[in-house]
């Protein structure tokens, strides 16, 4: 709790939904009950109970979706931020491919009952991140930021253009490596250099959690162990 206190505070005021006077006094007077059980701040707790991330679908995607959310929140809360998804069908199954917004880092969940995709979405997260050496309280606060979600259509083409690649090198990865587990192509498409941003999601992932990214022979490494 006290790393999620710290992240709450950091975060701006713009990300508060808009809202009418009675029910702003309804969130107060909530807030104030679940602060003092949980030994908060008022702001602290607010945002405990709005902890959220936008995920951005393609009509592909949001067409399956059991439920749409279009809930008044301005931005995600968690560092990755908004993410990008999209829905991939293949022979070897259906998947989703999602992409944080701020730094491209791509993450392959299964793509049966839909229902679940947050809690998996979540778990290969903080999967990706311990296996970047980002601390044990850091991934903690991820998971606790991104505890809820709100569906939405994509905003940005240059972000949906590096979605549609990620989304060509996985069909391929995917027939083409199938002794790799989803973690392992995630973690294989986080190496894409991006040429437009001049960086690596794994570089970028890793500066925004302060760690150094792992070598590129690293990847090639594990690779070599799943195989073997």
């Amino acid at each position: 709790m006290r790393a999620l206190r710290s992240h709450c505070e950091a975060l701006p005021a713009a990300a508060l939904p808009e809202t009418d006077g009675k029910v702003f006094a309804t969130i107060v007077a909530f807030t104030a009950a679940v602060g003092q059980a949980q030994a908060c701040t008022p702001r602290e707790t607010l945002w405990y109970l709005l902890l959220v991330i936008v995920v951005r679908c393609t009509t592909k995607l949001l067409e399956r979706l059991p439920a749409r959310s279009d809930r008044p929140i301005a931005l995600s809360t968690s560092r990755l931020g908004d993410w990008y998804a999209t829905l991939i069908r293949t022979r070897r199954g259906h998947f989703v491919l999602a992409m944080a917004r701020e730094t491209l880092l791509p993450v392959v969940v299964t793509g049966r009952d839909l229902r679940a995709l947050p809690v998996r979405l979540v778990e290969q997260v903080a999967a990706m991140l311990e296996s970047y050496g980002v601390p044990a309280d850091a991934v903690a606060t991820e998971r606790d930021t991104m505890r809820d979600v709100v569906y939405t259509r994509t905003d940005d083409r240059s972000n949906v253009g590096v979605l549609t690649e990620f989304q060509r090198l996985l069909a391929f990865d995917l027939l083409d490596s199938p002794e790799l587990t989803l973690l392992d192509l995630s973690l294989r498409l986080a190496w894409t250099p991006i040429v437009a941003r001049n960086t690596f999601p794994v570089v970028a992932t890793c500066r925004v959690f302060g760690v150094e990214p792992p070598r590129r022979d690293w990847w090639q490494q594990r690779v070599e162990t799943v195989v073997n």
